[in-house]
Parts: C-alpha cells; structure tokens; sequence
C-alpha cells in the first residue's frame, strides 16, 4: 500500500506546488512506488525533456512507461505510441540514460508506425480519446494521402471533431477531389463547411488552416475583405510555411506598395526553394526598381531556373532573343527551351519554347563570349 506521504507530495508536484528539484523527487519516488499514472508521468517527462534537468532519455522513458502500462495505465499507451514513433529515428543509443534503472537497448524498444497504432489500438479499447484520435492520424499516415482507404480515415476522424482531419479535407475540396465533401454535398460547397467546422478549434494556432482560408477567399468560396485575407495570409506566414512567405510577401508587394517587407518574405520563400518566390523578386527588380541593377534581378532569375521554373526560363528566352541580358550566353537559353521541349513534364509550353527556339535559329543569335 502506498505511503499516504508519497501520494500528498506526489499530488502536490502535478499541482505546481513544488520546486522543480522536489516536484521530480516527488513524482519519481512515487513511481518508485508503483503508483501507475507517476509512472506515466516520469515516463512523458524523459520523453519530452521536461523532467530531470532536461534530460531526454528514450531508455529512461521506456522503462516508465512501459512499467505505467503493466500497471493498468491506460493514458500510457498513447505516450508508448509517442514513443515509438520517436525511437524509430533514433540510430544509436541516447547518451542520457539514467542511472539506477535495468540496462535497456534501443534495440529492445518498440519502435515505428506499426507499433505505435498497436499501442494506440491499446488505449483506444480501453477508451481514451487520445489513443485513438492518435491512431486516427497514424492510420492515415500510413495510408497514403490520396488513397480511398486515407479519405475515410479523414472522415472518421472529422466525425470525431478533429480538426486537422476537417483541414485536410478542406484542402482536398479546395482540389475539387468530391471524395472530400461533406456528406451528399459538392467539393467546393464543402470547403466552407469544413474551414467553418475547424475555426473554433484552430483560429491563430494552425498555420494551414489560414493559408487554405485565403485561398479559399481568392476562389470566392469565402467573402474576401483586405483586412481578412492579410490577416490569414499574415498568420499563415508566421507558422512557417513557404507557400504563405511567398503569398504574403506577394500580397505587401501588389496591395500596401511595401518593397521592403515583401522583399523580405520572397527572400525567405525563395531560400526555402519555393521558385515562384525567386521568379517574383526577378520581375520586381528588374521591371520595378529602377534604382536597383538589373543583375540582381537576374541573378534571382537564374536562381528561379535551377529550381525548375519554366515561366522563367521561358522569360529569359525571350528576353535573349530580343537582345537583352547580353551577359547570358545563348547556348543556355536553348538548353533551357530544349529541357521544355524534351523533358515531357511541360506540355503546356512546349509550342512556345519550340517558337522562341526556332526563332533564335531563323536570326542565327549564336553570340559566343
């Protein structure tokens, strides 16, 4: 029977109550104890660095949270699935084991995408809503994203009021993939409803959500005010995406006239290799900023092309064939046309690129430096 000492210290650490030093001595001696759910704790501690003066310890974490399972801890199982999606990326043995416990191998711990759904199937007969909202996401994970089977996991998990399921299949009817839409509506009825369903859940927290709320502005899904579609737009930007970077700092560059901080997301799209971004800043400079050399927009350009942007490449073409950019020689342009025309990955552009290059051979441009 557990010392009633150890359960008041130990209830009073997961309040808050303690010091950090005594809120661990606390949980970890009554894990020691065998209570289930400070085994549990100790053992998301060591998994996410929280406890221990930051100690990460895969080993650590599963020695606790495989004794918090054994003793009936049915939130553990979910954490276990955590877990074991984690040590699949881990190649050697973690440095910080802890010292006292039994030896334990990476080797010996349950480790990838199906382990994880089979402790998450676990939890979730046992009836926690983690575990099998969890199983949910890996399920789809493991489905592949444009697969039947991966949209009725979508479905059920929206059912469940999970809101990166309703994201995903906004996404998918914003694509006008009709396997997305609600019940018996269409695709694109079908975004609003599932943006709408997933707002109350996400609003400032979900970076996809708002890009796909701006797009879904511009397709006239949603009514589009300035103020709104800069906020989406804004928020989108500041979760990381690099699509967003570039719609917003496109967005500065056409609707405010703000140069600066535009320059600054297509910079930051472009570095992240979204080519759009680098053909962006190209045009601008060249064809918007007088005051600044044209060889730096070329030089954007250039970049552009060696991530595979035909319009670019296209441009240049022509530009060449006019006589522009001299400092380009000619024999890449025609590598470039040639790549258009042979790759066939570009079908729309072919009957161009084959017009700007028979051109160039009609003027005989063979400039050599």
């Amino acid at each position: 029977m557990l010392h009633p000492l150890i359960i008041y210290r130990y209830k009073q650490a997961i309040r808050g109550k303690l010091l950090p030093k005594k809120k661990y001595a606390a949980i970890h001696n009554a894990a020691k104890a065998n209570l289930p759910e400070a085994c549990r704790y100790l053992g998301a501690g060591y998994l996410t660095g929280s406890f221990g003066g930051g100690i990460f310890s895969i080993e650590s974490a599963h020695y606790w949270l495989k004794k918090a399972t054994d003793l009936g801890d049915v939130p553990a199982w979910y954490w276990r699935a955590r877990l074991a999606l984690i040590t699949q990326n881990i190649e050697s043995e973690s440095l910080n084991f802890v010292p006292g416990l039994p030896k334990i191998s990476i080797g010996d711990i349950p480790a990838g995408l199906d382990a994880a759904i089979k402790f998450c199937k676990y939890g979730q007969d046992l009836g926690d809503d983690a575990a099998k909202h969890l199983r949910l996401r890996l399920l789809y994970m493991r489905a592949g994203e444009n697969t039947d089977y991966a949209i009725t996991i979508l479905h059920e998990a929206a059912n469940n009021n999970q809101s990166w399921a309703m994201i995903e299949l906004a996404e998918r009817c914003l694509q006008d993939d009709e396997r997305a839409a609600y019940s018996k509506g269409r695709a694109r009825n079908s975004t609003m409803y599932w943006l709408s369903r997933a707002a109350p859940q996400t609003e400032n927290q979900n970076g996809k959500y708002h890009l796909l709320m701006a797009k879904a502005m511009e397709q006239g899904i949603f009514p589009k005010s300035s103020t709104n579609f800069r906020q989406h737009l804004k928020c989108a930007a500041e979760a990381q995406i690099p699509e967003a970077w570039f719609r917003y700092g496109v967005f500065l560059l056409k609707a405010d006239r703000d140069g600066l901080n535009a320059e600054a997301w297509l910079r930051k799209a472009a570095d992240a290799g979204y080519s759009d971004a680098a053909a962006t800043l190209g045009d601008w400079i060249t064809m918007g900023c007088p005051d600044i050399s044209d060889e730096i927009g070329i030089s954007w350009y250039m970049k552009a092309i060696t991530m595979g942007h035909v319009g670019t490449m296209l441009h240049i073409s022509r530009m060449i064939m006019i006589g522009k950019y001299s400092k380009i020689e000619i024999h890449e342009a025609k590598a470039w046309l040639r790549e258009i025309i042979n790759s066939g990955k570009y079908e729309p552009y072919v009957e161009e690129a084959k017009l700007i290059m028979l051109t160039m051979e009609n003027k005989n441009l063979s400039r050599s430096r």
